[in-house]
């Protein structure tokens, strides 16, 4: 009697404009011996569609999905390919356990080409925030990683030597450095090495008393302390 109550409700507040399962497995019926699984879930689909279409409001509905990863992001829906089949759109989040970031598939018929955006999780406002495309955002976390292995050597290193830090393949670090390199982020230290753009050379030069004045007349932090 679902279906029921929600039309009547909906019929009730014309206003309304979303409305939120929370989650399906709450609120379906199942059947002791389905004779077919996908007919069953289709079915259950179907019904929120059409009330979705009478009403002219969006029904987002929260399912599970399964632990077994798969090449189709809609094959770790749990259950079959009865609920996503009659869906207008799904929106998949795929995390790992103890990780803030995750991606979200975008995917339906009225989108022209499918998303696959990055998602980052605030555990203190308990809020996603999105962080953009998820290649491009995946690429600048590996080149963020590389500089911190880079700036916590405090010496320029070899391909292989960044790739066992990163824990990447080398022929991977090895373009991934080049680019970096040829982008400005990083600096080519000659023999196959890099390092920051911050590890620069810096000659010594001799302290005398005259460049100590110079120096503090000109109200400059340097390394020397005069007595």
């Amino acid at each position: 009697g679902g279906i029921k109550q929600l039309a009547k409700w909906l019929s009730e507040h014309p206003a309304c404009r979303l409305v939120i399962i929370d989650t399906l497995a709450k609120i379906r019926k199942l059947n002791d011996n389905p004779r077919s699984v996908y007919m069953e879930e289709y079915q259950v689909g179907d019904y929120l569609k059409r009330l979705a279409d009478q009403f002219g409001v969006a029904i987002l509905v929260l399912h599970h999905i399964r632990k077994m990863a798969a090449d189709d992001p809609l094959e770790t829906v749990s259950g079959s390919f009865g609920l996503t089949g009659v869906a207008d759109g799904a929106l998949i989040i795929q995390r790992s356990r103890g990780q803030a970031d995750a991606t979200l598939w975008v995917m339906g018929r009225d989108i022209a080409q499918e998303r696959q955006v990055a998602l980052r999780f605030d555990s203190t406002t308990a809020q996603w925030t999105l962080m953009g495309d998820a290649s491009a955002y995946q690429m600048s976390k590996e080149r963020r990683e590389i500089i911190r292995v880079l700036e916590e050597a405090g010496q320029a290193l070899t391909v292989r030597d960044v790739a066992g830090l990163v824990g990447k393949p080398q022929p991977q670090v090895k373009i991934m450095l080049w680019r970096m390199y040829q982008e400005g982020q990083i600096r080519n230290a000659g023999d196959g090495r890099y390092e920051t753009v911050a590890a620069r050379t810096v000659p010594e030069l001799p302290v005398t008393d005259e460049s100590i004045h110079v120096s503090n007349r000109c109200n400059r932090v340097t390394g020397v302390t005069a007595d």
